[in-house]
């Protein structure tokens, strides 16, 4: 994506996103950056997130987004999920919104796979990782109301 806002690691942007060194920049989706902007995390009224796992149609609750807070020590903040983030997800995952449980919603931002948006379910011994969107607009336009895990 050509249209991307870029948070490098330079003096005034590495408050906000703390990339490893191996990670020199990071390009967040626009409608991410938009979303950000717009609520800053919080609990969504349409929490419900539809997707097909190995042929069965399911969904998934969403407790909430993650947000930027004041302080990167905030139980809620992108910053304190990303840094302490599971063994299992690669440092190109940004956690962006959690359920009930601990599991993480995460942004790629990888070239490989840009922009999508992936569920990690930390349940031993082989945690599902499902990818649930092709991109952020795709995952928030498929967020319902109803039940869910």
């Amino acid at each position: 994506m050509e249209h991307s806002h870029e948070i490098s690691l330079s003096k005034d942007t590495d408050t906000l996103f703390l990339y490893p060194k191996s990670i020199p920049s990071a390009k967040l989706p626009p409608a991410y950056i938009d979303f950000l902007l717009f609520s800053n995390g919080g609990y969504p009224k349409l929490h419900t997130l539809p997707f097909t796992f190995e042929g069965e149609e399911s969904s998934w609750r969403i407790n909430e987004f993650l947000s930027i807070s004041s302080s990167p020590e905030s139980m809620v903040d992108v910053r304190l999920h990303y840094r302490y983030r599971w063994p299992l997800i690669p440092e190109t995952m940004l956690p962006i919104a959690a359920d009930a449980f601990g599991n993480l919603i995460c942004l790629d931002l990888s070239p490989e796979g840009y922009g999508s948006v992936t569920l990690y379910v930390h349940d031993p011994p082989d945690p599902p990782v499902l990818r649930v969107a092709d991109s952020f607009e795709q995952f928030i336009d498929s967020l319902e109301k109803g039940h869910g895990v």
